[in-house]
């Protein structure tokens, strides 16, 4: 019974030993395909320009003080709704 026991936690440790290398090896290949392709920046770029066009058409349409007028009139009479 605790040679069974003993070869489950080495089969435990070595699995997990392989799965830290797989995780380590992932996450280099991440970090490498960002330097060579830059994505982090090309991500960071596009959602900075998506942030920059959501409030340029809140300016435009005043949309998130209208949200807050709705929300507060909805808070106001909620018991009588």
């Amino acid at each position: 019974m605790q040679n069974i026991e003993e070869k489950m936690k080495r089969s435990f440790s070595a699995a997990n030993q392989k799965f830290e290398e797989m995780t380590f090896d992932a996450r280099r290949s991440a970090e490498d395909l960002d330097r060579r392709f830059r994505a982090s920046e090309r991500a960071k770029e596009v959602v900075d320009f998506a942030s920059e066009q959501m409030k340029n058409v809140d300016q435009q349409f005043g949309l998130v003080q209208k949200f807050r007028n709705v929300s507060a009139d909805f808070q106001r009479n909620w018991p009588t709704v």
